[in-house]
């Protein structure tokens, strides 16, 4: 770690806030504690990739997750990888998530992970060019040039009993 590495970790830290709650935005931080190990020779150089253009993509906000509202997996983040032959995208999406995307004519079936675990899944049916609709459980959202046109949440229905 170097004197000149404080933007790298400045930014580190706001990619993990903000795939966290708006709690961590409403109190102020005080203190950051790292920790820290001395080795021997020069420190690694630290790649920009996380400050990708993944930023400038407009976020869907879906409990405590911030999710991209594109249909193009390459507007996720930076591309790790490629598979021709399964058609799916790996995507650095923030240092510390991976969106694993597998794309077909119509449905692209998209799975963010964490640690090597699976934290959020969910489809996104292309229906035009400019109109997708995004299915998380049993939410539907229907987009149309980066706007919502319908949500759609389906609720379990309690009918009221009578007293007798």
């Amino acid at each position: 770690m170097n004197k000149n590495d404080t933007n790298y970790y400045i930014s580190y830290i706001n990619d993990i806030l903000s795939l966290k709650n708006n709690d961590y935005k409403a109190l102020p931080l005080y203190k950051i504690i790292i920790n820290y190990g001395i080795r021997d020779g020069l420190a690694i150089k630290k790649e920009e990739s996380f400050n990708s253009k993944s930023k400038n993509i407009i976020l869907h906000r879906y409990k405590h997750f911030n999710l991209p509202l594109t249909i193009n997996p390459l507007e996720y983040g930076d591309l790790i990888h490629y598979d021709k032959k399964t058609k799916m995208y790996i995507i650095q999406f923030k240092p510390l998530t991976i969106a694993k995307i597998y794309t077909s004519k119509n449905i692209n079936k998209v799975e963010f992970l964490k640690s090597g675990k699976v934290i959020l899944s969910y489809e996104d049916k292309i229906i035009n060019a400019n109109t997708f609709e995004r299915i998380i459980g049993s939410n539907h959202y229907t987009l149309e040039n980066g706007k919502y046109k319908l949500n759609l949440f389906k609720k379990p229905v309690r009918f009221i009993e009578s007293k007798r």
